[in-house]
C-alpha cells in the first residue's frame, strides 16, 4: 500500500519512564505513534501522568503490576518465551525469600520451555483458564510436570496462595491476562 514505515527502536529514548526495563520500549512505541500521528501534543508531563495512571485510564494492566505491598504481588501477563524471560529479569532485582508463581495458559503452550526463566526454588502452581482454549490438567500431565501442583478454580487457588504468604514472600500470577480478569476482576 505503499506505506511509510517507522520503527520505533530508530528514536533514541532520552527519558526512562518505568524502572521496568522491557516497559520503556512499549512506552518508547506508544510516544512515537502519537508523535508520528499528530493528532495532539504531548509533553513529559503527560507522559508520566499517562503512565502514573494507564489502569485508571483503561482498565488495563498486565505488566509487571503491583497488586499488593506485603506480601508482595505482581501481576505480569507474559505467556511466551519472551515475556518470561523478561520476568526473569525483573526477578533478579527483587528481594523475597519464597517465590511463588501462579500461572495458567492456553493449549499448546510448550511449558517446560517457558517455566525453565523462572529461578529453580520457585513453587510453581498451575490452574485452568475459563475459556475454550485453556490448558486443562490432562495437557499439564502431558507435559511432565515434576509436583504438579493444580486446581482449576483460579479465585479459589489465588486465595488459599495469598493465606500461605509471609511477608518477604513474592507471589507472581502470569501466563495470561484471561487469568487477571478472573482473579483481579
Amino acid at each position: 500500500k505503499s506505506s511509510n514505515i517507522t520503527f520505533a527502536s530508530d528514536f533514541p529514548q532520552k527519558i526512562l519512564y518505568s524502572e521496568i526495563g522491557y516497559q520503556n520500549k512499549n512506552i518508547n512505541t506508544a510516544i512515537n505513534v502519537l508523535r508520528k500521528l499528530e493528532t495532539v501534543k504531548i509533553n513529559s508531563n503527560n507522559i508520566r501522568e499517562g503512565i502514573k495512571n494507564v489502569y485508571y485510564n483503561t482498565g488495563f494492566f498486565g505488566r509487571w503490576t503491583l497488586i499488593e505491598k506485603n506480601p508482595k504481588i505482581i501481576f505480569d501477563s507474559a505467556h511466551n518465551e519472551s515475556g518470561f524471560e523478561n520476568i526473569s529479569r525483573e526477578l533478579k532485582k527483587e528481594k523475597y525469600n519464597n517465590l511463588i508463581v501462579l500461572i495458567s495458559l492456553v493449549t499448546g503452550k510448550n511449558i517446560k520451555k517457558l517455566i525453565r526463566h523462572l529461578p529453580k526454588n520457585s513453587k510453581i502452581f498451575f490452574t485452568k483458564l475459563d475459556i475454550e482454549r485453556a490448558m486443562n490438567y490432562s495437557e499439564l500431565k502431558k507435559n511432565n510436570i515434576e509436583n504438579l501442583n493444580y486446581d482449576e478454580n483460579p479465585k479459589r487457588l489465588f486465595s488459599k496462595l495469598k493465606k500461605q504468604l509471609t511477608k518477604n514472600d513474592l507471589l507472581i500470577v502470569t501466563g495470561s491476562n484471561f487469568l487477571a480478569k478472573e482473579i483481579f476482576v
